[in-house]
């Protein structure tokens, strides 16, 4: 909720406030911040209503340890993606990225996890480099 108010505050920045001396696309950055930071608000909006439960005096949730240990695989996963995606580029770094996070998340099947990385990398390649023009990074090995 808190990371969808300031998306929402700085959205309306980026929209409110103009300078003059840049020029502007159509689309510009502070309406996709607006609607990532909207998007954010509802969805914590929907979570709380849906897991809102009073607690039960005495009754303590315990986190088993499987769980722990797929939590801090994940952040490891998204800490070396971000490292790499300087170094290697957009694609190789996010082939890899889904490649261990699929692991991770439990798909066993090698060639399900193959497919589903290079379909996945394409997509997102497809939407935000091609139809969205965003620039993303090429990697120190592909200038």
């Amino acid at each position: 909720m808190v990371i969808g108010l300031v998306s929402l505050k700085e959205g309306l920045r980026l929209i409110l406030y103009k300078d003059p001396v840049i020029l502007y696309d159509v689309m510009g950055p502070g309406d996709y911040i607006l609607l990532l930071g909207l998007a954010l608000i509802a969805t914590a909006i929907i979570h709380v209503v849906v897991n809102y439960r009073k607690p039960i005096m005495g009754k303590v949730e315990t986190v088993r340890k499987v769980m722990r240990t797929r939590m801090i695989s994940i952040v490891v996963v998204i800490m070396i993606y971000t490292f790499l995606i300087d170094i290697v580029g957009y694609l190789v770094a996010t082939i890899f990225f889904f490649l261990t996070e699929f692991r991770v998340m439990g798909i066993k099947s090698w060639r399900l996890n193959i497919i589903l990385s290079i379909v996945l990398t394409g997509f997102y390649y497809i939407i935000f480099i091609q139809y969205c023009s965003m620039v993303f990074p090429r990697g120190i090995f592909f200038r």
